[in-house]
């Protein structure tokens, strides 16, 4: 973080107005489930905008195969979802090399890219919907796989 930013996020959280309230609530590190699960929708609703833009653009404009498309889109969504999970979602990182956290972040991507294809390719192929519906059958469906797997260690507190 930039020391200008940091700098500014310090003093919007001071204070006892209703944003300061806000920004502690919404910045601070939190133990809360409930607030993670809350922090994990808003990252994963960013994640989704690159995944689903990335699908469409591959697909739609460099002509891709919807299933190629998504695997990209999926994997550029794995990275914003992994950064903002590590700075922002959750307050306990129980792997301290960050190489063996990201592959263990990246393990859980990997077995819900899998299910992001499968769902794809089922609702795409064998029940005629349109792939940009997939991919929001497929989401709704990963959402609550991903983020019960992000429980797990990395981010889970370790006793």
């Amino acid at each position: 973080m930039t020391p200008w930013l940091e700098k500014t996020l310090t003093k919007l959280k001071q204070g006892d107005g209703p944003v300061a309230k806000l920004a502690r609530m919404g910045l601070d590190r939190t133990d809360s489930t409930l607030m993670q699960m809350a922090r994990s929708f808003v990252a994963g609703g960013m994640a989704f905008v690159v995944d689903f833009s990335a699908l469409f653009v591959f697909t739609h404009y460099v002509g891709l195969h919807y299933l190629v498309s998504a695997a990209i889109g999926f994997l550029l969504g794995l990275v914003t979802m992994y950064s903002l999970s590590v700075r922002w979602v959750f307050s306990h990182r129980s792997v301290k090399d960050w190489r063996k956290e990201l592959a263990v972040f990246t393990a859980i991507g990997l077995a819900g890219l899998c299910l992001n294809e499968l769902i794809m390719w089922l609702s795409t192929e064998r029940l005629g919907t349109h792939y940009l519906v997939s991919k929001m059958i497929s989401t709704a469906i990963g959402l609550f796989f991903h983020f019960g797997l992000r429980k797990l260690p990395p981010f889970s507190r370790t006793n």
